[in-house]
């Protein structure tokens, strides 16, 4: 199959399922009903026919749907009316640009006095919005007017661009006065960190300056702290600007003036009356305004196109290159052109499935690879790319071990992996450039709460580098150089700094401090992965299974590692460790149909049998499997208990709920039931079990369960879950009435888990060390998939038949016309394409 053909049947969207031609049909081969495509329509959204795009009909979603629009270095938070939450420079706490009442964009009959808001249309009114990959577009037809508003971020510039085309729907010509409004920010830590999401006016207002020159009004901070230190020692180092390609006819810098004494966002007496103040401001009561009006003229039938700037740098001299750079449609519209096209390409040439399941398709092809790549951030000290939005409820940052974990799931930029993991070990300062955050007067340091142990994660970090080198087959990274200050707890002080010698030193501190029965203990008043088993371990006695069970994972895959690498004295040594923490959770955390999530300082168990509320947790049953801890008698054991006492239409609960708050276990039970961590429905928790039901040849329960907790199931109910359907959020409500609500949307520790579980376990289609592993569990009733994907310098066109309506088993593989013994196809890494055909069979 050539590659075109390959891609004209996936449709790069997971839009369809191209029926292939591999027997009898899937209900006659199995005798279940085929399921239907999954592809129903709601009153609110619809895809659109390449799946890169969410069309909205409806302005009431909910609540605001977002996207995250950026270019690794500047990001802004637009939802789908157009508001823009938030847009800053790497870091929304001290390099935030604008607040949320900003990307307004107002338009007006200059000879009438109407006006309406592109943003939120008026009673009767044509209105649809459209998240894309990369930006938003909203259109809005009113007054015999139609208006599209275009938000992006360019690739290559540290700007917001409102690409505006006003069409005059009317039979005669017609003046027009528009309004682009912005919220300045200005690097104000007072509302995310004092006041989250309130309006109450922070004190640096009084320090922030709005002026105007050369069509561009430029903003200003004189009085900025940083990360969360005292304000007031120096200027903040950017100066926002707003800018617009039309002549600018009036300005206005006040919240007051431009609003007047009774009038609001929907209706400012500045836009009613056709004119702003035009007055610079020193000083402000409340967080400063940047409005720009101007004037056109528009025939019978006639079109224009204006283009708004919002953007940050660091001398004003580049505000004004900026602003002649796409201070024209053309140059506005070349750079829309450029966006999508880096966005076709990254989504396109990686790996693409093509499944009887087109809803997970489209997320697997498209939205998650879009979800994860738009989170990432790059270091300004480094260069380097890596992990940086983990949600907007939780802001940006980076620099801890499970941000490893979570780039390395979805490997479709792997040098961007590379990136991450040494930027990880060699620079654990923030994003934020060192210069900026060395102010002169420093708070006291606050006392941190004791942390004897490493059982936080943080020495848990190795087993993604052994990801990356099975994808990558790159041994010679782990030779790689490290920086001699480099400061990690693990680093050794006496052999070189390389990455192999930083991951020994990382497993030999990941176990220190392990209980007398060989069990990880958890810190005083800490968690483990999961924060809210808080008090668990008040005394620093307490012990967590999962954090055991994680080690393990980790050292088999070290082990693996070490064999393939030829460090057999290091695979023995491993070996060794991975058998005691072994036997020792097999001895004391099996309660004879699952394993306990923890111990506490007395030793009872949490999340066993005879616990009163919480009864068993979902995590210690995956990672049994996934760890091998489990034997296979035991590892059906643990999954039958998810599916008997966790299992939801939505997915499995992270624990049998608590329905009164858990003084000895944690804030965990300071939620309501269903809430969080009491009883959520976590899709990393979920993915982690499908994976787990792969490994024990649970094919079908695998897939159910994916299917469930999939987004693109939760979304259906739109009145219920609330979010948008493109990208995965936190949780879903677990219990109870608001059960299946989805919670902090744009959840990036979320979607790459997803993503692995399905293309790597599900598929069956992941890296060894050997060569590319096919080993799908699929359901029986599928009569087989597709999925094309490049593998250390050679790409795969890989077909999976399955005539007899199995779940498990390869009983043949044909490389290029010729069998294979096995299923794991070698790494050819010639710059070809080779055609897979494997069938499974008994």
């Amino acid at each position: 199959m050539r590659r075109r053909d390959f891609l004209t049947t996936a449709a790069l969207t997971g839009g369809a399922w191209a029926g292939l031609e591999v027997g009898e049909p899937a209900a006659e081969r199995s005798g279940t009903e085929t399921r239907s495509p999954r592809l129903e329509k709601s009153p609110y959204y619809e895809f659109s026919s390449d799946s890169k795009e969410c069309l909205i009909h409806r302005h009431d979603t909910p609540v605001p749907w977002m996207n995250l629009l950026g270019n690794d270095r500047f990001v802004a938070w637009v939802c789908h009316n157009g508001n823009i939450v938030e847009s800053c420079l790497i870091n929304n706490e001290s390099n935030r640009l604008t607040n949320h009442q900003s990307g307004y964009l107002y338009v007006r009959d200059a000879d009438k006095g109407d006006y309406f808001l592109l943003n939120w249309p008026g009673k009767g009114s044509f209105w649809q919005s459209v998240q894309g990959l990369g930006y938003t577009r909203i259109t809005t037809a009113d007054l015999e007017l139609t208006v599209t508003g275009t938000y992006f971020v360019p690739r290559d510039e540290d700007v917001l661009l409102w690409l505006v085309s006003i069409k005059n729907n009317a039979s005669r010509t017609r003046n027009l006065d528009t309004f682009g409004l912005v919220e300045w920010c200005l690097g104000d830590l007072y509302r995310s960190t004092i006041l989250p999401g309130g309006d109450f006016p922070g004190l640096m207002n009084n320090f922030k300056r709005v002026q105007y020159s050369d069509r561009i009004l430029y903003a200003n901070n004189y009085a900025w702290g940083t990360l969360g230190q005292f304000m007031g020692q120096k200027a903040w180092p950017y100066t926002g600007f707003f800018a617009s390609s039309l002549p600018i006819k009036s300005f206005d810098c006040d919240r007051f003036l431009f609003l007047g004494p009774t009038g609001s966002f929907r209706n400012p007496r500045a836009v009613q009356k056709g004119v702003c103040v035009s007055k610079p401001a020193f000083g402000f009561s409340d967080f400063p305004l940047g409005v720009l009006h101007s004037a056109l003229k528009l025939g019978a039938g006639e079109s224009q196109t204006l283009v708004l700037i919002l953007g940050i740098v660091r001398e004003n001299s580049d505000a004004l290159r900026i602003r002649d750079k796409y201070g024209n449609a053309a140059a506005a519209e070349k750079a829309f052109r450029e966006l999508k096209d880096f966005w076709g390409n990254y989504v396109g040439q990686s790996f693409v499935v093509a499944t009887p399941d087109p809803d997970t398709d489209r997320l697997i092809n498209i939205w998650i690879k879009y979800q994860h790549r738009a989170s990432m951030l790059k270091n300004l000290n480094t260069g380097r790319r890596g992990f940086g939005v983990w949600a907007p409820a939780y802001g940006y940052g980076g620099g801890r071990a499970s941000d490893i974990r979570e780039v390395g799931n979805v490997p479709c930029d792997l040098e961007l992996i590379k990136e991450n993991i040494l930027d990880y070990l060699e620079s654990p300062s923030p994003l934020l450039l060192e210069s900026d955050v060395d102010l002169k007067w420093k708070p006291p340091a606050r006392p941190e709460p004791p942390m004897p142990y490493p059982h936080d994660g943080r020495g848990l970090w190795p087993y993604p580098v052994c990801w990356y080198v099975e994808e990558t087959g790159d041994f010679s990274f782990l030779e790689t150089e490290l920086h001699p200050k480099t400061t990690h707890p693990w680093m050794s002080k006496t052999e070189p700094r390389s990455v192999y010698t930083a991951m020994k030193g990382a497993i030999e501190w990941a176990q220190s401090g392990l209980s007398e029965r060989g069990l990880p203990r958890l810190n005083p008043g800490f968690g483990d992965w999961n924060d809210g088993l808080s008090l668990i371990s008040r005394e620093g006695k307490g012990e967590t299974i999962m954090t055991a069970m994680e080690i393990c994972y980790m050292l088999k895959h070290c082990v693996e590692l070490a064999k393939a690498w030829g460090k057999s004295q290091d695979a023995e040594e491993w070996t060794q460790q991975y058998e005691h923490i072994k036997t020792a959770v097999n001895k004391y955390a099996w309660d004879g149909e699952w394993y306990v999530r923890a111990f506490t300082d007395e030793g009872n168990p949490v999340g066993g049998s005879r616990c009163e509320e919480g009864k068993i947790y979902l995590e210690p049953q995956a990672w049994a499997v996934l760890s091998g801890i489990a034997d296979e008698e035991r590892s059906a054991k643990c999954l039958k208990s998810v599916d008997d006492l966790l299992l939801t239409e939505l997915g499995p609960r992270l624990c049998a709920p608590y329905n009164k708050p858990a003084f000895d276990v944690g804030i965990v039970g300071d939620f309501g039931p269903g809430w969080r961590e009491n009883g959520g429905i976590w899709n990393r928790t979920t993915a982690w079990t499908v994976m787990a039901n792969c490994l024990a040849n649970r094919a079908n329960q695998a897939y159910e369960m994916y299917r469930r907790a999939a987004v693109s199931n939760a979304s259906k109910n739109t009145d219920r879950f609330w979010l948008p359907p493109y990208v995965y959020p936190e949780f879903y409500v677990g219990t109870g009435a608001d059960f299946g609500r989805g919670q902090f949307q744009w959840c990036m520790g979320k979607t790459g888990t997803m993503w692995r579980a399905h293309v790597y376990y599900i598929l069956g289609v992941r890296p060894v060390f050997a060569g590319l592993l096919v080993d799908p569990k699929i359901p029986n009733e599928w009569p087989g998939f597709q999925l094309m994907r490049p593998f250390r310098g050679a790409t795969y066109a890989i077909e999976v038949t399955n005539p007899k309506g199995l779940n498990f088993g390869v009983k043949s593989m044909v490389v290029d016309g010729k069998s294979i013994q096995g299923n794991v196809v070698p790494a050819y890494a010639d710059g070809k394409t080779h055609e897979v055909k494997v069938v499974l069979g008994a």
